[in-house]
């Protein structure tokens, strides 16, 4: 019967991915018939004699078996239903009616306001637009960035239920710009939103009027805003945030960099709501509540009834829904004696959360939470009769076990998310979760709930209680910042992850049979899998080239053939204007960060042979915030004059500490890679001449490159000056793509320059929307006077050129139209 259920649970899971993912319907025949292949296929074990003592019991599962059919059949009926009124919703959007234009929309907050600095966000049932009522009814995501600090703390009043009225910017989404980056546009169309609109008035109006419903979520909301406060009164600035994501859930106060050191090494579930937190709760109030003159029964109803308030009070994630509900279903379980069945109640769990929320199963805390629980519930009795002979303490072999089993599950989820691996996760795991789960997180509740009583009489605990947190944290500083702590594999393929998964089922086969050689030969498939990932590049005889959609700015990432050397030409940057300390916010957007290091996991790169900045711009260099200290830099080239800017000169003697060696390069340096070669054009080599320049873009290295004969020209922001020294000291210059200099401002591209080089593609990495009016449409006209096609990242988003030594092909990340009229061969 558990095999029946699981694998009814298996195509109910293929059956929700390949729905909401439109595959054809042959895909659901194929599904639902496999149920009957199943029963065919074992036709005669499930066909017994009435006297045969397992009669009953087959029969009961060929009952089983068609009723669940009968639930898949159901289901996709349900799926059809759902996705028909999710593509309604999106076509009644306001986004395809109304996109950057500003409109009075009133309507009810219908989530937790939050603020980050003078960042306001909101979720709005839209009522009314410019007067008229709005049918059917919309969800909108609201931002409001506040002028002044007495507007943020209006704001800081807003409450679920409240209405709200203001004249209001509506926008789509955007999409992922880059491979490998957030699709904002499909996170929030999963939650049923597919406009954004932006507050543009500052005598926005708000008004409580809230039903029974409204009223009891602003309850919750201030016992969870109460509970906030007290912890920021206990605990110190650094500790609090951890606190509150501990107790609560609310990681939006958390240090950026304390989260990604914790991701990273995949500890991150520590201060994430989940089963831990959730068990560590339900078994201290279970024992505590024991002491009262209650039964167990009682009991047991009353931790029934807390485990929904909690889930409210923490925020209701799918992790905390997961774990609230498994909670409740075992203690049901308890309460009649019936514990056997805990993998059927995760089933049951699993299949009433997705029925409800198809789009959870894009959820990474859903995908982590029933998957690993999965694995433990069926996986740790059997590893666990495997380690009975094992010659260790009871606690630390049911610690390894719980762990390992865990670390395993969890590795084909965080690599296909995060594109990333620690080897050292099982260790840290072993050492730092059980500290949080005996001392930290306990504490983190008990401390709390005793301030309520008496703030001075834990002060002593709190002091000991931070000073412990700051060693462990030091401890994990100290692992995240060894060598190779952390790997970036890049994208798996389909195969790739099924081999994993086979793996996986048959180390915990062995184990059931007692196979304990070839257990350990199935678990040693592991790191080798995972070998084969990160060398898979180094036999890849495509050359990659990517210009990243970095806004106004450089960023372009080559990666040769056989990965012999990965160069980064410019790293893009966004300059971050002076602000005040109340308009701060936890976390900034940073170019380096948020654009080019997810690119570089999203490719498996560990290492860059070559960073050249072709100037010091802060638009070709700014990026470099979030490089230095992720990514193995071998040397760094840059023009040969001195740092112009007090940024340039910081990071050079950042660089310089770091010990990454730096390079100037000149008209005439070349080197050869393979079957690449590579050569500097320009600035020229006559250092006398350079002193008597002015502007930094006349020392911008131009370089031109081949790979696979099929010729680059890379400009940066060179102008009309380097361009004729270039035509001059270069007179049979012919490339195949130009990366059209200086974003295409009409001071570079001339005519001559176009004509000179004859390029087949033009490359234009520019700002959507920018202040300086670029791409300029003089440099325009010109191209298309050459017959240049063109592709910018303001239209395209990130550009990728693949070549081959018989096949070359562009695809832009952003296709406005079929991605067939993209591919283009060069010729």
């Amino acid at each position: 019967m558990k095999h029946i259920v699981t694998y009814f649970v298996l195509l109910l899971t293929l059956q929700t991915v390949l729905t909401l993912q439109g595959a054809p319907q042959g895909w659901l025949y194929l599904i639902w018939g496999s149920f009957f292949i199943m029963l065919f296929m074992n036709r005669d074990r499930l066909s017994l004699p009435q006297d045969h003592p397992q009669a009953a019991m087959r029969k009961q599962a060929i009952y089983w078996a068609l009723v669940l059919l009968f639930v898949l059949i159901l289901n996709q009926a349900h799926l059809s239903t759902f996705l028909y009124t999710h593509e309604q919703s999106k076509a009644h959007a306001l986004s395809t009616d109304a996109a950057d234009e500003t409109r009075k929309i009133s309507g009810k907050i219908v989530s937790t306001p939050t603020t980050d600095g003078n960042r306001i966000q909101f979720d709005l049932d839209i009522h009314q637009v410019d007067g008229v009522q709005r049918a059917p009814q919309e969800t909108m995501r609201m931002t409001r960035y506040a002028d002044t600090e007495n507007e943020l703390q209006l704001a800081e009043q807003l409450a679920r239920g409240d209405m709200f009225t203001s004249h209001i910017l509506i926008q789509e989404p955007s999409t992922a710009r880059n491979p490998g980056g957030f699709d904002y546009r499909s996170f929030l169309e999963q939650q049923n939103i597919f406009s954004i609109g932006t507050v543009v008035d500052a005598g926005w109006q708000a008004y409580s009027q809230p039903n029974i419903i409204d009223s009891s979520r602003q309850k919750i909301d201030v016992i969870r805003s109460l509970w906030q406060q007290q912890v920021e009164q206990v605990f110190s600035a650094d500790l609090a945030p951890i606190v509150l994501a501990m107790t609560v859930g609310d990681r939006s106060l958390l240090d950026p960099h304390m989260v990604t050191m914790y991701q990273e090494l995949g500890i991150i579930h520590i201060l994430a709501i989940s089963g831990l937190h959730v068990g560590i709760i339900v078994w201290g109030m279970y024992r505590l509540l024991l002491w009262l003159p209650l039964t167990r029964e009682s009991v047991i109803h009353v931790l029934i009834i807390f485990i929904p308030l909690y889930i409210l009070l923490s925020g209701a994630q799918p992790s905390v829904v997961r774990a609230g509900l498994m909670a409740m279903l075992a203690l049901l379980l308890l309460r009649f004696g019936v514990w056997k069945h805990s993998l059927l109640a995760l089933y049951t769990v699993y299949s009433l959360t997705l029925f409800f929320s198809p789009f959870s199963i894009y959820h990474i805390g859903y995908q982590l939470s029933y998957f690993i629980t999965f694995c433990l519930i069926s996986g740790y009795p059997v590893l666990e009769k495997a380690m009975r002979e094992w010659r260790i303490k009871e606690g630390f072999k049911q610690l390894l076990g719980i762990s390992l089993i865990a670390q395993i599950a969890s590795l084909p989820i965080v690599i296909y998310q995060f594109y990333q691996f620690s080897p050292l996760s099982l260790f840290i795991n072993l050492v730092v979760v059980p500290i949080y789960s005996i001392v930290f997180i306990p504490a983190s509740f008990v401390l709390t709930l005793l301030t309520f009583l008496s703030q001075p009489a834990v002060q002593l605990y709190v002091v000991l209680f931070e000073r412990l947190h700051a060693v462990v944290l030091s401890i994990v500083d100290s692992v995240y910042n060894l060598p190779f702590a952390t790997l970036y594999l890049g994208q798996p393929s389909g195969w790739w992850f099924g081999l994993f998964i086979g793996l996986l089922l048959l180390w915990f086969i062995q184990l059931e049979k007692g196979h304990m050689w070839k257990a350990g030969l199935c678990l040693m498939g592991f790191p080798i899998l995972i070998m084969v990932q990160i060398l898979l590049p180094y036999m890849d005889a495509r050359a990659h080239i990517m210009m990243l959609d970095v806004g106004q700015g450089d960023a372009i990432v080559i990666e040769l053939p056989y990965r012999q050397e990965v160069v980064m030409i410019d790293l893009g940057g966004q300059m971050q204007f002076p602000r005040e300390e109340w308009q701060n916010r936890a976390s900034t957007f940073e170019v380096g960060k948020d654009i080019v290091l997810p690119y570089l996991q999203y490719r498996g790169i560990q290492k860059i042979d070559k960073v050249i900045t072709s100037h010091g711009h802060f638009d070709h260099m700014g990026g470099v915030q979030g490089l230095i200290g992720q990514v193995a830099i071998k040397g760094w080239y840059r023009p040969p004059v001195a740092g112009q800017s007090t940024f340039e000169k910081e990071w050079l003697d950042r660089i310089v500490a770091e010990g990454i060696p730096i390079y100037t390069l000149r008209e005439g340096d070349a080197w050869q890679t393979g079957t690449s070669r590579s050569q500097v054009l320009f600035p020229e080599r006559d250092a006398q001449w350079m002193e008597s320049m002015d502007n930094l873009h006349d020392y911008n290295i131009v370089l031109w490159q081949d790979i696979y004969g099929v010729s680059f020209l890379w400009t940066g922001d060179v102008e009309e000056a380097g361009e004729t020294h270039i035509m001059k000291a270069h007179p049979k210059l012919d490339v195949d793509i130009l990366k059209v200099a200086h974003h295409g401002s009409e001071t570079s591209t001339s005519s001559s320059f176009i004509a000179h080089v004859r390029p087949l593609i033009g490359l234009i990495s520019v700002g959507e929307n920018n202040r300086y009016g670029h791409p300029h449409q003089d440099v325009l006209q010109r191209l298309a006077e050459a017959e240049v096609s063109i592709f910018r990242t303001d239209d395209h988003g990130g550009i990728y050129i693949q070549l081959k030594p018989h096949e070359r092909s562009i695809h832009p990340t952003v296709q406005p139209v079929p991605l067939h009229s993209y591919e283009e061969s060069i010729q």
